[in-house]
């Protein structure tokens, strides 16, 4: 599904708020509410095959195989900042980079509320 004509350069939801796009922004939202949770994309059997991948992991057998452990958790308004600043990446690749100590300088730097574990 693409933007209308009239609006072209905004996702099909940002439409939403424009009476004149009521109809459109309705298809939309029937689209979207059919198919949450659905694959968008697969691979042809020849592609996987050539790419060496067998078979697909659910997130709870990815999740599994990686032990972990909780240091912190972001509070709604932590998120928010997160997101707002586009830091989500960042997050990553410095907590994968230098530890959580770096991570919890980064956040406490831009202004993101956390909690150390344990709460």
């Amino acid at each position: 599904m693409v933007s209308p004509p009239e609006c072209p350069s905004r996702p099909p939801y940002r439409c939403a708020d424009n009476a004149h796009f009521a109809d459109y922004a309705a298809q939309y939202w029937h689209l979207e509410a059919h198919t949450r949770r659905k694959r968008q994309m697969t691979w042809s059997r020849a592609v996987r095959s050539a790419a060496g991948l067998t078979g697909e992991r659910s997130d709870e057998t990815v999740a599994g195989a990686h032990e972990g452990r909780v240091v912190a958790e972001l509070t709604p308004m932590g998120w928010e900042r997160v997101r707002d600043l586009k830091l989500a990446l960042r997050s990553l690749s410095t907590l994968e980079s230098g530890g959580w100590e770096a991570l919890a300088v980064l956040w406490t730097v831009n202004g993101v509320e956390f909690l150390e574990a344990p709460y």
